[in-house]
C-alpha cells in the first residue's frame, strides 16, 4: 500500500479555528469510512438486486 507524505499539521490562530478544522476533518473521516464500509442502507442498489451474501446475515430459516 502506498502511503502519501502528509504536510505538517496547521498552526491555529484561535481555538475557534482549531474547532472548525477538527469538525471538517471529523466529517471527512466519516465520509471516507462510509466509502470503505458500504452497507445496504447507504447503497444505491435496491436490496432486491443485491447479492445474497450481502443481505441480512442473522436470518434463520426453519424447516416447515
Amino acid at each position: 500500500m502506498n502511503k502519501k507524505t502528509l504536510p505538517p499539521p496547521p498552526d491555529f490562530d484561535s481555538p475557534e479555528e482549531a474547532r472548525d478544522i477538527i469538525h471538517f476533518l471529523w466529517n471527512k473521516l466519516a465520509e471516507l469510512e462510509d466509502r470503505l464500509n458500504p452497507n445496504s442502507r447507504k447503497s444505491s442498489v435496491p436490496s432486491s438486486q443485491q447479492a445474497l451474501h450481502s443481505k441480512a446475515k442473522n436470518t434463520l430459516i426453519l424447516p416447515q
